[in-house]
């Protein structure tokens, strides 16, 4: 079957139905990730924000503990 010229409505349809080629994963990325060395440098900050979010989780439960035993040794807890 000859291949029809580009920009007919056939050459649309059949590059249309070809899937389009697999290409091995990227070198460079890492076990577990899908990301690709530009999207991991795009993407620097949410390591570090998710760390943040953690420390401050923390903080706040010891904080909770801490008011919580507090207002129950001085009878204010009701």
């Amino acid at each position: 079957m000859p291949i029809p010229p580009v920009g007919t409505p056939d050459a649309r349809e059949a590059a249309s139905l070809t899937p389009p080629p697999r290409t091995a994963p990227s070198a460079s990325a890492t076990a577990g990730s899908n990301l690709t060395a530009r999207e991991r440098a795009e993407y620097h900050y949410v390591g570090r924000d998710l760390r943040n979010i953690g420390i401050l989780t923390a903080i706040m439960a010891v904080l909770l503990l801490v008011a919580y035993f507090a207002f129950s040794a001085l009878g204010l807890a009701g």
